[in-house]
């Protein structure tokens, strides 16, 4: 049985995302599946769906889809160095 769910994730300073769009990052072939449903942008904006050309600021929140490995490699993206 295949198990999913939701997670935020803040973009922490110094993430490798900061400055690239969503295309760029390509998350869901990057952490092998996960997918980000919306942002929440440091300013309180909500995006839905997540816009491909949104470039990614820190303090921004990513909301994921995905199983338990994949939303794991997604907080190895998301935190600093």
């Amino acid at each position: 049985m295949l198990s999913f769910r939701l997670q935020e994730f803040r973009i922490k300073p110094g993430s490798s995302l900061i400055g690239k769009t969503l295309k760029e990052a390509d998350i869901r072939k990057n952490t092998n599946g996960t997918l980000v449903m919306a942002i929440r942008t440091r300013v309180g904006a909500l995006l839905v769906p997540a816009p491909p050309n949104y470039s990614i600021e820190e303090e921004d929140l990513l909301i994921g889809l995905g199983n338990d490995a994949a939303l794991g490699k997604l907080v190895v993206l998301t935190e600093g160095k």
